[in-house]
């Protein structure tokens, strides 16, 4: 299962010539990994903007969860090879001034572009428990997923609040996990001036009153910039990585609260530094 976005592939090929090429369309990327790696099972290529590899690594977890397999490949990935894209950020305001996402910062003005492809390999316990090997084993064991639309907002790449809490709701219900036991949360957080406080508000709602105390809230775009497509599996792996390691890393470049998300009157905080994680 992969997520795709951007098409900056297709247009250095000479489309005149070419007819049709399974190499020339994003949605070919699912099914040329699994020929090219010699997989079977189902195989899902999900282009939905940003989150689609969220979204493909969502329909894997529920491959698996059904039975229809035991080992999956998710992820996603985003490399730019043209302007074109990077063109239509400036034109429609929301590139950086200064190429960092600055994620819940006053100064965020929009997104730095990252490139990355990035993968996980998913494997049910059933199947690791038949090998003799123990959840303790694995990185991280999933709890459970979701994924909605907001359907009609400000725009189509602006969030919705109300779905963001239904959304997180939802996921929190299909885990069995109750508000009041997350200690940390990685957002989307692409450092715009409109996305982050819908975000982050949306998330304070959820969390304002059952958390026993503040959540910390970081995003990997102040690390790596937003790669787009490959976005969500990012900061899904780095929530893993950080789980492992029992370590939360630093959200870079904030200094001062977006004034739209009222950090200290909410219970949410910054991850600001190098910590511990004993949630």
């Amino acid at each position: 299962h992969m997520g795709v976005m951007t098409t900056d592939y297709l247009r250095l090929l000479d489309t005149e010539k070419i007819v049709f090429s399974l190499d020339s369309t994003p949605r070919g990327a699912g099914p040329r990994l699994a020929y090219f790696m010699n997989f079977g099972g189902p195989v899902v290529t999900a282009e939905t903007l940003c989150s689609s590899s969220l979204v493909a690594f969502h329909f894997a977890a529920g491959d698996m969860r059904s039975g229809r397999t035991s080992l999956s490949v998710t992820g996603g990935l985003s490399v730019i090879l043209g302007s074109f894209v990077t063109d239509f950020y400036a034109k429609v305001g929301s590139l950086s001034s200064n190429g960092r996402c600055k994620t819940f910062d006053a100064r965020g003005d929009g997104l730095a572009r990252g490139e990355g492809v990035l993968t996980a390999v998913l494997e049910s316990l059933e199947s690791m428990r038949a090998r003799g090997r123990g959840a303790e084993s694995a990185m991280a064991v999933v709890m459970g997923s979701d994924v909605n639309h907001g359907g009609r907002s400000a725009g189509l790449a602006a969030p919705n609040g109300p779905a963001h809490q239904a959304l997180i709701r939802q996921a929190q219900r299909n885990a069995g996990v109750l508000p009041g036991s997350v200690s940390h949360v990685e957002l989307h957080g692409t450092g715009t001036a409109l996305g982050d406080p819908i975000e982050a508000n949306a998330l304070a709602r959820v969390f304002a009153d059952s958390a026993t105390g503040s959540v910390s809230v970081s995003s990997i775009k102040t690390n790596i910039g937003h790669t787009e497509a490959a976005a969500g599996i990012a900061g899904l792996l780095k929530v893993v990585l950080q789980f492992s390691r029992r370590s939360l890393v630093p959200s870079l470049h904030y200094h001062q609260p977006n004034e739209l998300i009222p950090i200290g009157e909410i219970a949410l905080r910054v991850q600001e530094r190098l910590s511990s994680w004993d949630g």
